[in-house]
């Protein structure tokens, strides 16, 4: 048995064939490991891997005291360095043949392989949760009637595939290098052929271009493999099992292990040590971004230590590797002895019912901010409308714009306007140490931050029509009904948010991001003017149900005092809060 200096956990469920790579090796090698005694689902949320700060979601991942691998490839390679085969000695040729096989399954024939597979038949055909979670990973839907169609397509690359084999194995030799047992090579050659060739669901699919009869010595290779692998198992010894607090643990106490802490001098990217970068792959699951700070950039793989201070290792084929502006906060990164002192209190021109104006001060109570902030509560509107206007000369000194809402600093007496502006200048006075965020914002959450504004904007344009335009008898309902559409649009897409994990469930000790705060907001500003939105969005019901949970939001109610917590007398737009909105 390989003896191990550290202790060695691995991350995968049983359907996963990039696992049993991982899996193989690990028996051929005799090396003792660990697993989760919850095995990894096949789906997101993947908790484990959530509590160590990944988010890579692809499977498996391997760690090694402290150190995390992601990605079958860059495992296999760890694996290969640290317990080679016995056996199975190889030549820089004989390397060199492994890596391609290994890239040409894995980017070429992998996915033709997954069409040939007639998941018409699988359980997870009629599992909705499935079916979103791969739309998710792939950023399009996951159709398997689209697939199917496909599959014609993709026998001929397979039929490719058992031809090269063959022509491999052609002088009779038992596996592909020529050793005497089965070598990284066979693994990277095998899995592919191995899972069309002996899945139960290709029983009586299989075309028959790809019969035994065609390709003998190919089938006999996959046979023997697999026969090489069970004798293996057999003499391997059995993993131990973990759960999840006792693997949360055993890596983030592990001792920070020797890295190389350098950077090639020709490298082209031309960052450095301890810049903080976003890494992320670029074939699929691109939307899952590991970020953190850069401990070593090699020719064929790249390590960052993240928010929770393990050390994440990817390989550089397929990924990206790139520096962030690092305007983003952790949990962690929130010290008030560290924030710059006031003179006197920032001022928040506001009113209660302004979803700009929750948005921003829920934002400093996420922040633990709040306390540095004085409320004064105005009225402003475009026009002049008594009891809708009245303070519009006051907010104009500070913001030309005189629209809330507005913050005026308190060491200077600047304005600082528009909500996303106020927001990103509360993060940043937040901001204390740039470490990374161990769920950092993307794309794709700061577009539905403005898609929340602006479906916010759409329903104060009506709220005006409704009520000053009508007044007036300029009432124009094919454009109310325009806006009202827009409004309905958003609510779809915020529930695609969801659904792709775009929009997670707050998280009890991090603070939620603006965007999140603008949702949230923005959610409970057209729910409490009576827009109709939850039939089916029952992702988005569950999501909405969780904040109003949140303290940030409690504190934040229209009706209440956003300092005192007492009821509020909220004047002017009571008939708004109370659902007429005639």
């Amino acid at each position: 048995m390989a003896q191990n200096s550290e202790e060695i956990i691995f991350f995968h469920y049983r359907e996963s064939i990039y696992s049993h790579k991982v899996l193989w090796y690990l028996k051929f090698a005799g090396v003792q490991y660990s697993e989760c005694v919850q095995i990894q689902p096949p789906i997101m949320p993947r908790p484990d891997l959530a509590a160590l700060g990944i988010s890579y979601r692809r499977i498996p991942l391997l760690a090694i005291g402290r150190h995390v691998y992601c990605d079958s490839r860059l495992i296999l390679q760890v694996l290969q360095e640290k317990y080679p085969l016995k056996n199975v000695p190889l030549s820089g040729s004989d390397k060199a043949v492994q890596r391609l096989l290994q890239d040409w399954n894995n980017d070429q024939i992998f996915w033709h392989a997954t069409r040939c597979l007639p998941f018409e038949r699988s359980a997870f055909a009629s599992s909705p949760a499935f079916l979103a979670d791969r739309s998710e990973a792939i950023g399009k839907p996951f159709s398997i009637e689209a697939m199917a169609k496909e599959r014609p397509e993709s026998y001929s690359y397979i039929r490719a595939l058992f031809q090269e084999l063959e022509e491999f194995l052609e002088d009779d030799r038992d596996w592909i290098l020529g050793s005497d047992e089965p070598s990284l090579a066979d693994i990277d050659a095998v899995y592919i052929a191995q899972w069309i060739v002996t899945n139960p669901l290709m029983d009586g699919m299989l075309p028959e271009i790809l019969h035994e009869k065609h390709f003998p010595k190919a089938w006999a290779w996959v046979h023997r493999f697999k026969q090489a692998a069970k004798d293996a198992e057999s003499k391997a010894p059995m993993p131990t099992t973990l759960d999840g607090k006792e693997v949360y643990e055993k890596i983030t106490s592990a001792p920070p292990t020797p890295t190389h802490g350098d950077i090639s001098e020709t490298d082209p990217l031309n960052l450095r040590v301890g810049q903080t970068i976003e890494v992320y792959p670029t074939d699929w699951a691109s939307n899952h971004v590991d970020r953190g700070e850069l401990v070593s950039l090699a020719t064929n793989e790249v390590c960052i230590r993240n928010a929770q201070g393990v050390l994440v290792h990817f390989p550089r084929w397929n990924f990206r590797i790139q520096a962030v502006n690092e305007d983003t906060i952790s949990a962690e990164s929130l010290s008030k002895d560290a924030i710059p002192r006031l003179d006197r209190p920032h001022r928040l021109f506001y009113h209660p019912l302004s979803p700009y104006s929750r948005k921003v001060y829920m934002l400093a109570v996420e922040l633990g901010t709040a306390d540095r902030i004085e409320l004064q509560t105005v009225v402003v509107a475009p026009v002049e409308y008594p009891g809708w206007s009245d303070d519009v000369p006051t907010v104009a000194e500070s913001n030309p714009l005189a629209k809330l809402p507005t913050l005026v600093l308190g060491n200077n007496g600047d304005g600082v306007y528009d909500s996303k502006v106020i927001c990103d200048f509360l993060e940043d006075e937040a901001l204390t140490n740039k470490r990374s965020d161990p769920q950092p914002r993307n794309w794709r959450l700061r577009t539905l931050h403005g898609c929340a504004d602006g479906m916010m904007d759409a329903q104060v344009l009506i709220l005006y029509e409704k009520k000053i335009r009508a007044e007036n008898n300029l009432l124009y309902q094919a454009w109310i009904d325009g806006q009202n559409e827009k409004i309905m649009r958003g609510f779809d897409e915020l529930e695609l948010g969801v659904g792709r994990g775009t929009l997670q469930p707050p998280a009890k000790d991090t603070p939620a991001s603006a965007a999140e705060c603008a949702v949230a907001c923005c959610v409970a500003f057209l729910d409490v003017v009576g827009v109709q939105w939850r039939d089916g969005r029952s992702k988005l019901v569950d999501w909405f149900q969780r904040w109003q949970e949140r303290e940030s939001f409690l504190k934040t109610r229209p009706d209440v005092d956003w300092k005192t917590g007492d009821a509020a007398d909220i004047g002017f737009g009571r008939d708004v809060l109370d659902g007429k909105k005639g």
